[in-house]
């Protein structure tokens, strides 16, 4: 899922760490092709899947979204907006170069086409008991990183004491409450034994998710995970630095010994053979720069340059593809905040009438094109959003909760966005006054964890930054654990309508637009498969180069050669 890798760091930290908390995989149901020791009651599998089984068995070919036989070769290029000047992803210092992440490999990996589903990348399998007080990684020991070395449980644990030492200090504090300790148990075993405090639901993505470093280049080097630096560190990923000028564009290469090349996980993935990046300052230079062939693929997100700015004639004689593509991710959030901390908004019939002040329905005809739909939802474009009247099962959490509820969560449909049609009003007498409010983002996954109290929780709300409103709610501690404790598929489901339709009625919001299709453009050298992964576009990941089409285009004049 490469392309993921293009946000800026440290907005992806935001959504991609709250994500490592509650994008869950572990769970008390034995996956297919698992496992279970009957002396120790022990469970051994290839992957974890949430509440469920894993789609894909222990002996699966190939991800049935991609093309196994797609061809290797060819570049893609993207763009990148404003500087660079470092190739470490995981410091606040400097500014990190796009996709300076994709050399590096974790045990674990999800996938584009399942919910909570994880499979062993790194690792080769992973045993856990009954209590699920630790895990052991059995690690591939054909596993190697760029370099030749072999990755083995040393670099793994080495891993895990430099982001707890070095790594962003919110990241640290979550390692330091799941994890007791690690012990290298042989060559390739690592084991992770988990504090009592430690959600059985959060601790095995977290560690599993790790990046895992190279000790000797770390050591080699004395560089710093902390620190700003040119020289990128060795991963073991398809992907490795090629070269780069600052400030103007960078390249990876793939690598031609990279040792995961056929694994199922992997077949019919990383088919290009180089990734280039080309940084601007300027969104409407890096429009231009699109239309002249400078690079090739082009995510949308102006509605107003899809509407109106392609019309050119590279597109107009069919040399430039523009398509919408299914996104069947949950809507991110996005919203107008207000804070709760002030006194100003304390008054529930306040927030509700500041909620009025946003006309959707005109901005989305006058402004957006009618590009976008109006989110209602912290769960929007999912069935995980609450709607109507509480379910029975809803009410058997939310009713001993009646005293700390707004008004009206019980007894009336979930909070709606107002709809105000699409003529003007006459808001100048509301423009004068000063409302604390900024845009801000709910990023929620289909299977959340304790990562909502990051979010929600009364414990975060002075000094979470996730907590933007400063939300401090006795009713919404309670449906967060009710959330965390779900044993099963539907009793979540149940959970996070009754949050959800909770969190809306106290009105701290005023929630802004989302779409469910992703605006692509990209000249006519690029194939993909009939359908899509639903949960990852993938145009870096399982995309191909289509060299006769990449060869027309630059006899022509097109393109450089």
């Amino acid at each position: 899922m490469l392309e993921l890798l293009q946000i800026n760091y440290l907005v992806k930290i935001k959504i991609r760490l709250i994500a490592f908390v509650y994008l869950i995989f572990f769970g008390s149901l034995v996956s297919t092709g698992s496992v279970v020791n009957a002396d120790q009651d022990n469970i051994k599998a290839h992957g974890f899947n949430f509440f469920g089984e894993l789609k894909y068995p222990n002996d699966f070919q190939h991800l049935d979204y991609v093309n196994p036989n797609a061809p290797k070769g060819g570049e893609i290029s993207i763009w990148g907006f404003g500087t660079f000047d470092s190739m470490n992803p995981y410091s606040r210092k400097g500014r990190a170069a796009s996709l300076s992440s994709a050399p590096f490999e974790s045990l674990l990996v999800e996938t584009g086409d399942e919910i909570g589903s994880s499979y062993g990348l790194l690792a080769e399998s992973i045993e856990y008991p009954a209590d699920q007080k630790w895990v052991i990684f059995q690690l591939r020991k054909e596993a190697k990183f760029s370099d030749g070395t072999p990755v083995t449980a040393d670099d793994v644990a080495f891993t895990y004491n430099l982001f707890l030492d070095q790594g962003l200090p919110s990241y640290r504090a979550v390692l330091a409450e799941i994890v007791q300790g690690v012990e290298v148990l042989g060559p390739y075993t690592i084991k992770y034994t988990f504090s009592d405090q430690a959600s059985k639901r959060d601790a095995i993505p977290i560690v599993g998710g790790l990046p895992v470093k190279s000790q000797a280049w770390f050591e080699r080097s004395q560089a710093r995970l902390d620190e700003s630096r040119m020289e990128p560190a060795i991963g073991s990923g398809p992907y490795i630095l090629d070269s780069f000028e600052i400030n103007r564009w960078v390249k990876y290469r793939r690598n031609p010994e990279y040792w995961g090349a056929s694994l199922p996980i992997n077949r019919g993935r990383a088919n290009f053979d180089e990734i280039r990046v080309e940084y601007f300052a300027d969104t409407n230079a890096a429009f231009e720069a699109f239309k002249s062939g400078a690079y090739t693929m082009r995510v949308e997100n102006s509605s107003k340059s899809w509407a109106t700015a392609y019309d050119f004639p590279a597109l107009n004689d069919g040399h430039v593809v523009k398509k919408l593509m299914p996104d069947g991710g949950i809507a991110n959030g996005q919203s107008f905040v207000m804070n709760l901390r002030r006194e100003k908004f304390s008054d529930i019939r306040v927030r509700k009438a500041l909620s009025y002040l946003f006309n959707f329905e005109w901005s989305r005809e006058s402004l957006f094109y009618g590009q976008y739909a109006r989110i209602n939802s912290f769960w929007e474009n999912s069935d995980l959003a609450a709607s109507g009247l509480p379910s029975s099962e809803e009410m058997k959490l939310l009713s001993p909760l009646e005293s700390d509820l707004p008004s009206g969560v019980l007894t009336q449909d979930a909070v709606m966005a107002p709809v105000s049609g699409t003529k003007p009003m006459d808001r100048a007498n509301l423009r004068k006054y000063d409302f604390d409010i900024i845009t801000d983002q709910f990023p929620m996954s289909y299977e959340p964890s304790s990562g909502l109290k990051q979010y929600f929780g009364s414990d975060t709300a002075d000094d979470s930054v996730f907590n933007s409103m400063g939300l401090k709610s006795s009713a919404v501690d309670a449906l967060i654990e009710h959330v965390v404790a779900a044993e099963n598929k539907s009793d979540l489901k149940v959970a996070v309508k009754a949050l959800d339709r909770t969190l809306r009625a106290y009105n701290f919001w005023i929630p802004q637009w989302y779409n469910d299709q992703h605006r692509v453009a990209y000249w006519d050298m690029y194939e993909h498969p009939e359908e899509i992964a639903p949960y990852d576009l993938g145009y870096l990941d399982y995309w191909w180069y289509n060299e006769g089409k990449a060869k027309a285009l630059k006899d022509a004049g097109f393109l450089r050669q």
